[in-house]
């Protein structure tokens, strides 16, 4: 059993191959979401690489089931998109032991492609607090797994691709990171580059977005949702073709309806 493991979410794939694709040099655990049940257990080019192919839907259900498998003293998180960098490992190992005390350690990954959004770049070690955390995507996420066996947290099945709520299932992961104390940091090495061409969810800056959007902030932010929505609609209005007031509208549309876990298709005020 190696130092890292890779936990990968993904979608129809036949076999372990693509991870070649994706420059993966350490153990791995893929969660495969598909029509059929399998399990596949190889060592491979001085990997251990756990294939578990399953029919449940949902990246949260899928990353979930790779959290489940998980052995490895320190796991990343991935989707099936990324290149990772050569000495991704040691450089992980060694941004630990620089930060002992961390039980969490956010890295910088690079994007490309049409949806490509320049994430914020990590240039310096912090820590990461309850009001600057949703700046973060999950493949940029590493955790020790000791720390996560002492406060087991598992990811939104109701947020995120292939689910009620298009996204979100990385800032609730965090957001219940720091609620049960953990400790979260910010490192500046990038680990991978990921491909932004395509998304199994965004469609735009359209209606659904920012409904889900609210929906979002619901939970995450209970009692400042309401003003944190108008605030990202005044930020991201300009991108879509809908009206300030209308985007407003939806998110407060969102916020509403999460409580009774209403999707977009089944909204009454459409």
């Amino acid at each position: 059993m190696g130092q890292i493991e890779v936990l990968l979410a993904t979608v129809n794939k036949n076999n372990y191959q693509f991870i070649n694709d994706m420059n993966v040099q350490t153990d791995i655990i893929i969660a495969n979401q598909a029509n059929t049940y399998n399990q596949m257990f190889v060592n491979d080019k001085n990997r251990s690489i756990k294939m578990i192919t399953t029919s449940e839907r949902g990246v949260g259900r899928n990353r979930n089931i790779a959290l489940s498998y998980s052995t490895g003293e320190y796991c990343v998180l991935a989707d099936d998109d990324m290149i990772y960098n050569v000495g991704y490992e040691s450089e992980i190992i060694h941004a630990f032991k620089k930060i002992p005390q961390a039980d969490i350690l956010i890295f910088n990954c690079k994007e490309i492609g049409k949806y490509s959004n320049q994430s914020y770049e990590i240039k310096k070690i912090r820590r990461v607090h309850i009001w600057n955390f949703c700046r973060y995507g999950t493949v940029r996420i590493v955790f020790k797994r000791e720390s996560w066996k002492k406060n087991p947290i598992f990811f939104s099945e109701l947020y995120g691709g292939g689910t009620t709520y298009g996204a979100g299932e990385d800032t609730l992961f965090l957001r219940e990171c720091l609620k049960k104390g953990l400790k979260v940091y910010t490192y500046p090495y990038y680990i991978a580059t990921i491909n932004q061409d395509s998304s199994s969810w965004f469609e735009g800056y359209n209606e659904k977005y920012f409904y889900d959007k609210g929906a979002l902030l619901a939970l995450a932010f209970p009692y400042i949702k309401y003003l944190l929505s108008v605030y990202f609609a005044f930020a991201f209005s300009r991108r879509s073709q809908l009206t300030l007031l209308q985007c407003i509208s939806y998110m407060f549309q969102g916020i509403r309806n999460s409580k009774q876990a209403l999707p977009y298709s089944e909204n009454k005020i459409q």
